[in-house]
This record gives C-alpha cells, structure tokens and sequence, in this order.
C-alpha cells in the first residue's frame, strides 16, 4: 500500500485534473470582486492566470487597446505593412487589421464625443468624418497636399491626448492586479485543501481496484 500513495500523489496533483475546477474557482472569485468597469478584464485576468502569462506590465498592455509607446506614425507604417500585404496578393483580413480598426473605431468616438464639428462637418456622419481623418493621419506628408498638411497638423495634438487618455482610462491599475491574484491564490489554496484527501482516496481506490486478485496491496 506505501508504494501505492506517491503514484497516486502524482496522478491527483496533474495540473489538467485541477484545470476546470480551479478556473471556476477563480472566476467565482474575481466576479466577486470586480467593480463594473473592471468586468471587461476578468476573462483577459483568468487566460493570463492559467497560461501563465502573469509577467509585470502584462495588464497594462493587455487591457489598452494600443500600447502606450505606440504614437499615431505607428499606426502609419502598420497601414502601409497593411497595404503591401494586399497588393502582394495576401487575401483576407491581414496581421494589423484588427489594430486598425480598433484605431478607426477611437477616431470615430473622438469625433462623436470631442471634435468640434463646423459647416464643413454638417452633411457628413461620424464615421465618414473620422475615415476622413484617419486617411489624413496615415498617410505620409510627402503625399499630402499643403492644406491637407495644415489640417493634419492641427488635428494631430488633439487625437494623440485622447488617445493617451483612452489608454488611461482603460488600464487596470497594478494594485487591483495584485488584489485580485492574492484573492485567486487564497482561493485555491482553500478548495486544495478541502478537495485533494477525497480526490486521494477516489485515486487510491481506483489504482487498487485494478491490482490483480492475490496482487501485493
């Protein structure tokens, strides 16, 4: 029977046997806890958590929908990658779509929410306004008129601040990462101790229901 319980030991402690019941646990946990603006983060918090992926400014980058170094001449030479990739015949949603929609998504909150429209603004919807203005940002000088420069200029301050404060606002602060991990932790530490003897013994059971008859026990 002593040989019986490390082998035991060792089937119960596999980490795919524990996988469900600790996720569930730890999204009991975190729904608990989460305030209504920081519910879109729980799902990202658990796949992080269970892959791994828990490394120091992990959620910083995880929960802005663009990183914080990436400035607007970023979003330019994605686009153009973009655009190579489809002249090149590479069909389909390409490796940046994603990136730059989620950018022509922000111009057209921004012109919603923020642009002081004028005459110019009045017959055209926001999204119209804001391909407008994402064509203008993404587009290098060189190929732009003087007075689509003069308009980029202008426009340019105003897009780089909300998309800094876009990336504030979205960004789950580092000590309710450290809160919700302790609680996780606490948890799991909790629904260890009370499953793992049953699951012991239903593994003891099971190892010795297989010995043959007259076997060593």
């Amino acid at each position: 029977m002593q040989t019986d319980i490390p082998s035991a030991m060792a089937a119960v402690l596999e980490p795919e046997r524990w996988r469900e019941v600790m996720f569930r646990e730890a999204q009991r946990t975190l729904w608990a806890l989460a305030k209504p603006a920081e519910w879109r983060a729980v799902e990202l918090f658990l796949r992080a958590l269970l892959t791994g992926k828990l490394a120091d400014g992990f959620f910083s980058a995880m929960n802005n929908p663009i990183p914080p170094t990436m400035a607007v001449e970023d979003f330019a030479i994605v686009n153009h990658m973009q655009l190579t990739q489809v002249k090149d015949g590479q069909g389909g949603p390409g490796l940046f779509s994603k990136l730059l929609n989620q950018f022509d998504e922000m111009l057209v909150d921004w012109v919603a929410t923020e642009k002081r429209k004028d005459a110019r603004d009045w017959e055209k919807s926001d999204e119209e306004i804001g391909q407008w203005i994402g064509q203008l940002l993404l587009t290098p000088d060189i190929k732009l008129s003087d007075k689509e420069r003069s308009a980029k200029e202008k426009l340019l301050p105003h897009i780089v601040d909300y998309l800094q404060r876009r990336q504030a606002e979205k960004r789950l602060a580092d000590e309710t990462v450290n809160a919700w991990l302790r609680a996780v932790l606490a948890a799991w530490s909790v629904l260890v101790r009370r499953e793992f003897p049953q699951r012991l013994a239903a593994q003891l059971a099971a190892q010795r229901a297989e010995l043959p008859l007259g076997g060593a026990r």
